[in-house]
């Protein structure tokens, strides 16, 4: 299945945004629900 089958043409023609943003350590370490996240098995 490809994703012209799951999507219509006009959804396929949209632009995308992503953002990305990445923690210091720091702020990982003096966050402890970012340091959960990021380092759960």
């Amino acid at each position: 299945m490809t994703s012209a089958d799951l999507l219509p043409a006009a959804v396929l023609k949209r632009k995308a945004v992503v953002y990305v943003r990445q923690s210091t350590p720091a702020q990982v370490e003096s966050n402890l629900e970012s340091q959960r996240r990021q380092y759960r098995a």
